[in-house]
């Protein structure tokens, strides 16, 4: 009988733990897009200032396998011109340099104020989609097909609302 309660303690634990996991890592965090600062050739400034009109805004990281493989993908969403789509990172600035050109970004990317973890983003990517007023629309985590046909249709409903 004790060994019985004894796994059924290990299952409650191991329930608690994934369930932190998923709240912590997998569901992004509710940030104020009008708070996030990024470095540019004019100082700091506010990504909604930078850009008008709806943003797809992506948290990566250049060591992050996944989000550079999404590159192209949000490239074609980004030439679409549905929205205009900003990378942030908390690379420096020669790091982020060498993988717009490694990776042939051509979208805006901009080097974060602060870190990826002062915004609670611990899961890369991490984006959201935020209006031309700069109220955070949708979000989401881990890679997507960016500039597929569903989500394009998904974003013009989104934003219509």
């Amino acid at each position: 009988m004790n060994e019985v309660k004894r796994i059924v303690q290990y299952i409650i634990i191991g329930l608690l733990l994934l369930g932190f996991y998923i709240w912590r890592y997998r569901i992004p965090p509710t940030i104020e897009p009008l708070g996030i600062k990024v470095q540019t050739e004019q100082g700091l400034i506010e990504v909604t200032e930078l850009h008008k009109g709806p943003i797809l805004l992506n948290f990566y990281a250049s060591w992050c396998g996944p989000c550079m493989r999404e590159i192209p993908d949000l490239n074609n969403a980004h030439q679409k011109g549905l929205f205009t789509v900003v990378g942030v990172t908390d690379d420096p600035p020669e790091i982020l340099t060498r993988t717009i050109e490694r990776y042939g970004i051509e979208y805006p990317a901009y080097q974060l104020e602060s870190k990826l973890k002062d915004y609670g983003v611990y899961t890369i990517p991490t984006t959201y989609l935020i209006d031309e007023n700069g109220v955070m629309i949708e979000s989401m985590t881990d890679p997507r097909d960016w500039d597929s046909e569903e989500f394009l249709n998904k974003v013009e409903l989104w934003l219509s609302n």
